[in-house]
C-alpha cells in the first residue's frame, strides 16, 4: 500500500551529492575534493543548486558539506547554475533530470 500524501519529500544533503555523483560519473571524494577542472566543478555547482533549491539550508552550511567551502562560493554556484537554467540545454536537462531523480 502506497501512501498518495502530497508531503514532499525530504531531501538530505548525500541524497543530492550521490545523484550528482551518479549523473556526472565522478566520485563523491571528487565532488567534495578542492579540484577546479570543469569536469568536476559543474556537477559540484549543479549540486549546490540544487541543495539550496531543495533544502532550507542556508550558504554557509551548504558550504560546510561541501568540503568545507566558504559561503561565498555557494552563492556564486548557485548564481551560475541559475543563470544557466533555461538558456543552456545541457545545464537544463541536468538539472531537471537530477530534480526528477530526487522527487
Amino acid at each position: 500500500f502506497r501512501s498518495h500524501s502530497k508531503e514532499p519529500r525530504v531531501v538530505k544533503v548525500r541524497d543530492i551529492q550521490e545523484a550528482a555523483c551518479k549523473h556526472f560519473h565522478v566520485n563523491i571524494v571528487e565532488l567534495l575534493s578542492g579540484r577546479r577542472t570543469r569536469d568536476i566543478s559543474v556537477p559540484r555547482q549543479v549540486a549546490m543548486y540544487l541543495f539550496r533549491e531543495l533544502t532550507l539550508h542556508s550558504y554557509a552550511e551548504i558550504g560546510r558539506r561541501f568540503g568545507g567551502r566558504d559561503h561565498t562560493t555557494v552563492i556564486h554556484a548557485a548564481q551560475k547554475i541559475e543563470g544557466l537554467y533555461g538558456y543552456d540545454v545541457k545545464t537544463t536537462c541536468d538539472v531537471n533530470t537530477l530534480k526528477k531523480v530526487l522527487a
